[in-house]
């Protein structure tokens, strides 16, 4: 039977596992958000390129199309995160049940791991090497969905007011 610290040991593995996948999940929506995104992208190019438009529906367009970019750029650091909570949650659930010799690594040695990797890969400055727990990463993964989720809606947003707009009778 493991002693008292290595059952809280395997215990904080699990709950760091199932944070993990709970996060891994909600970030797999940006996927969604980036599609919803390109499509009214696509529709916004489209009446650029081949309506008859006045300089107000057309700036509008472009502000959406501008929003699509700053979206694209979140959902493509939503992926990444999605990845690696994912890779995170796998590594945790495999060392919570495993041999002693796996399980003497915790959650914060995972984490800064993954740190020191992103550093070398150049995807984190190497200044903000101070370590983040995962609580931290949870919060920092949340405020990237809610930035790509923004964006989506300012996007939407100016296509719906290019929409009212365009359908207005003309003056006079």
């Amino acid at each position: 039977l493991p002693d008292g610290s290595r059952m809280s040991e395997i215990r904080s593995l699990e709950q760091a596992a199932d944070s993990a996948r709970t996060m891994q999940a909600a970030l797999s929506l940006g996927s969604h958000i980036n599609r919803w995104s390109l499509l009214f992208a696509l529709l916004a190019l489209f009446c650029l390129f081949y309506l008859p438009l006045s300089w107000l529906p057309r700036t509008g367009l472009l502000v959406s199309v501008i929003a699509n970019g700053v979206q694209m750029l979140f959902a493509l650091r939503v992926a990444l995160d999605e990845k690696l909570f994912r890779n995170l949650a796998r590594q945790w659930a495999a060392a919570s049940p495993g041999p002693p010799a796996r399980n003497d690594t915790s959650a914060q040695d995972e984490l800064a791991r993954l740190d020191q990797s992103l550093v070398r890969c150049k995807l984190r400055p190497a200044q903000e090497i101070t370590p983040r727990d995962l609580d931290s990463r949870l919060c920092g993964a949340k405020r990237l969905v809610k930035k790509q989720l923004l964006a989506f809606s300012v996007q939407f947003a100016t296509m719906l007011v290019f929409a009212a707009i365009a359908n207005l009778p003309p003056a006079g």
